[in-house]
């Protein structure tokens, strides 16, 4: 019969193996991905955009896209992409 110092033990070395599993078994989190320019790259690139004036919207109409409208369970196209991203 194990002694109950003994059995203590065990359930100590037990439950510190377990916490290891469970708090370094977990993939690192990155603030940003892989790639990001820095802020100085990206301010340089943003400062390049030429931005064009309005043009003029002849020929456009909503009804050449009606399968835009409506994307099912009540959500249109704007709200299932908001959702995603």
């Amino acid at each position: 019969m194990l002694k109950k110092s003994m059995l203590w033990s065990i359930a100590f070395l037990l439950v510190l193996s377990l916490s290891g599993v469970f708090l370094y078994d977990k993939p690192t989190a990155w603030a940003l991905p892989p790639g990001t320019p820095s802020k100085s790259t990206a301010q340089a690139e943003l400062n390049s955009l030429t931005v064009q004036p309005e043009g003029s919207m002849t020929g456009y109409s909503r009804d050449k896209f009606p399968h835009w409208i409506d994307q099912g369970g009540g959500c249109d196209t704007r709200q299932v992409v908001l959702k995603r991203d």
